[in-house]
């Protein structure tokens, strides 16, 4: 009675005129019964973020702590899969995976001037050319996969044995350009954390 294919999309979208910050983000939520077997979920979501007044980080000196902020442009993409096979009552396989990209640039950085200000033009100083020229840059590209598949088998009624592989990978370059391709490419260059475990 169920259907092979059934899907949901959810667009949503985000603004704030104040601080010219604005988002939107897109996700597609597909499920697979491809037989009464298999079950598949896929989830690829994408989404796009400008944070007007990103907070940045703080520095000290001696006219004390000084607090800087910026605009942050942010690209993110990424999957969510479950799959699940039965191949008998007393047997499963189960996996979970997320591979995950963002990469955000920063721009027009400022200093907090008057922090108690009630307008945002004199709560903010904006960094001269040449103090944005000696700023650190905060740009980022981050690669994140988690995956995690389990093998059930209830070897008698209410007994049962668990075989679990755990997989993380954790990439991260101070670039900010958002290349999908390539981002995936090195993400699976980075090595790996597996963790085995038994179960029973």
């Amino acid at each position: 009675t169920r259907p092979r294919v059934s899907e949901n999309l959810n667009i949503n979208y985000y603004r704030e005129p104040q601080s010219d910050s604005r988002s939107w983000d897109l996700v597609l939520d597909l499920t697979l019964r491809p037989s009464s077997r298999v079950l598949v979920t896929l989830s690829p979501a994408a989404g796009w973020n400008r944070a007007g007044l990103q907070y940045i980080g703080a520095a000290g000196g001696p006219g004390g702590t000084r607090y800087y902020a910026g605009r942050l442009e942010q690209t993110t993409a990424y999957l969510t899969a479950r799959i699940n096979y039965t191949f008998t009552r007393d047997l499963s396989l189960q996996y979970y995976g997320q591979p995950f990209l963002t990469a955000g640039r920063y721009d027009a950085f400022r200093q907090v001037a008057d922090p108690r200000a009630h307008d945002l033009d004199p709560r903010f100083r904006p960094l001269t050319p040449a103090e944005a020229a000696d700023f650190p840059s905060p740009d980022f590209n981050f690669r994140e996969y988690r995956s995690n598949t389990v093998l059930r088998w209830e070897y008698r009624p209410g007994s049962a044995l668990f075989l679990v592989w755990s997989q993380g990978r954790t990439g991260f370059a101070p670039d900010g350009t958002f290349r999908f391709g390539d981002d995936v490419k090195d993400l699976f260059r980075v090595q790996p954390a597996n963790v085995f475990l038994v179960k029973l």
